[in-house]
């Protein structure tokens, strides 16, 4: 019961977060505080009514296990505070079964990195066809200053990968179609990074007055992803400086809504990927 009350909860307070990220690009600081409060409560509460401690200590070690990674995606500059909160609280929240042979807090977090790069690749391809001259220009840009690097890595990455299988199976043809797929590959991902990198430069990235500062804003010397508070924001209006420039990035949060859905509907992208491996079990529903 108190089970199917911490997942609803989680379920309704990472939409929450996500509607507030989408709409003021800012999760505010009382929902993933309350959820993690109501996460330890009611793991307390149903460690006294079954009388078996594990309950608790359960809930604990899934919340600290997701807050420590997130805490290391914030101070790397990864994501805001919000988002390693929220990461948190869910930990905090869901404690109940595993997923497959994978306990919660990493099914959850891999399937959060694997949910988020699709998610990053969708987001920021909207941004670029809403800004799409600003961001054209920055990828034909870079494309033209690094034409000759792609040739370079199809043609050693095709040379290297058709030599290997050469060796390996003896088959040329075999070969030849591996060795493109790799190269291919290669040349592709490079070529993702390289937009997702003029959509950063052209889209995430502005100057502005300081005059029109706003407490949130992240300037784009800041080494967090943690916005201006009032002290900041009157410290730079009396600098006597004309212009700043803030940075704007992916509003993550609805990642963590769509991946406990997922889990929810008995679906793990990160299983699944490691399925294709490894033999592992397949009961991955919460």
């Amino acid at each position: 019961m108190l089970e199917s009350l911490t997942l609803a909860a989680a379920l309704v307070g990472t939409l929450v977060a996500a509607a507030y990220d989408l709409k003021t690009t800012e999760i505010p600081d009382f929902l993933p505080y309350a959820m993690i409060g109501l996460g330890i409560a009611t793991a307390a509460l149903g460690s006294y009514l079954s009388g078996d401690p594990e309950v608790f200590l359960r809930a604990m070690l899934s919340g600290v296990i997701l807050s420590a990674v997130g805490a290391a995606l914030y101070f790397t500059g990864q994501w805001g505070d919000g988002d390693a909160y929220l990461l948190a609280s869910v930990g905090f929240l869901v404690r109940g079964k595993d997923v497959g042979p994978l306990p919660f807090p990493l099914a959850y977090f891999f399937d959060v990195v694997f949910v988020g790069a699709l998610y990053i690749v969708v987001y920021s391809t909207v941004v670029a066809l809403q800004k799409k001259e600003r961001v054209g220009k920055a990828l034909v840009k870079k494309a033209r200053r690094k034409k000759f690097f792609y040739l370079r890595l199809f043609a050693v990455s095709f040379a290297a990968s058709f030599f290997s299988v050469l060796l390996l199976l003896g088959d040329a043809s075999l070969s030849l179609q591996l060795s493109f797929l790799v190269s291919a590959t290669f040349a592709l991902v490079y070529l993702l990074l390289d937009f997702l990198k003029s959509v950063e430069e052209a889209a995430f990235r502005k100057r502005v007055r300081v005059e029109d500062l706003r407490v949130g804003d992240v300037l784009e010397t800041s080494r967090v992803w943690k916005g201006i508070d009032e002290d900041e924001l009157k410290r730079l209006r009396s600098s006597g400086r004309k212009f700043v420039r803030i940075k704007t990035g992916v509003r993550f949060a609805p990642v963590f809504f769509i991946t406990l859905l997922l889990l929810c509907l008995g679906y793990s992208p990160s299983v699944v990927f490691f399925q294709k491996i490894l033999i592992l079990p397949t009961n991955l529903g919460l």
